[in-house]
């Protein structure tokens, strides 16, 4: 057999990111932002993108360090180098607001693609807002309507209460008023405040429930 053992500069970004992780919850260890965050540099500086995501998050929070947005998507943006969906995904919401770079749909968009096809659900989402919209791409209300359905079948709330308006007004999908009591019922499920308020709607007026 060939065994390949991790590189050492893998396992000191490994380690350097657990000692992080120690400060940063209290694990072990007095809890200090501040030293998670020098730690997190240190695993970031070894190439490990966990790290480098949560140096994002940190500045982004002011989590043992200044609110520096530009300095946050700097981090998040080696990180989605380095294939983290979780760090496309924030890349794409920096894009879509102009938090810490300049804002562009269309980068947002395919941040919000890349993350989407790795499977990420509010990606997902996201993208599928976009073709909704029309926003950083061609509105596509079928391609959008496929989207909502993937991040709806991993349970995010928001796939599931856009994928319910879309069977409710018929808009990317065939009319379904059933298909969209069932789905609200799921968005609800995690008091998503729209599924809610539709699902209360559906029931006083009849929409896909047995009277």
């Amino acid at each position: 057999f060939i065994v390949i053992e991790p590189s050492l500069s893998i396992m000191r970004g490994l380690a350097h990111f657990g000692l992080g992780m120690c400060y940063l919850r209290g694990k072990g260890v007095e809890k200090d932002a501040g030293k998670a965050v020098e730690w997190f540099k240190k695993a970031g500086e070894a190439g490990n993108r966990n790290a480098l995501f949560n140096l994002g998050v940190c500045y982004t929070q002011g989590l043992g360090a200044e609110v520096d947005r530009a300095m946050a998507f700097d981090y998040f943006q080696q990180a989605a180098e380095l294939g983290d969906c979780k760090a496309m995904l924030q890349v794409g919401v920096c894009y879509i607001s102009g938090r810490g770079v300049e804002a562009s749909e269309t980068n947002a968009a395919t941040m919000f693609q890349k993350a989407a096809d790795l499977g990420e659900s509010v990606a997902q989402y996201n993208i599928g807002v976009c073709y909704g919209k029309g926003r950083g791409v061609e509105k596509n209300l079928e391609t959008a309507a496929i989207w909502y359905q993937r991040s709806a079948e991993k349970g995010d709330a928001m796939g599931q209460f856009r994928l319910a308006l879309c069977y409710a007004t018929g808009k990317g999908v065939e009319k379904d008023a059933k298909k969209a009591v069932e789905l609200y019922e799921a968005s609800a499920a995690q008091d998503h405040g729209g599924a809610l308020f539709n699902l209360g709607v559906c029931f006083a007026q009849g929409d896909g429930v047995e009277q």
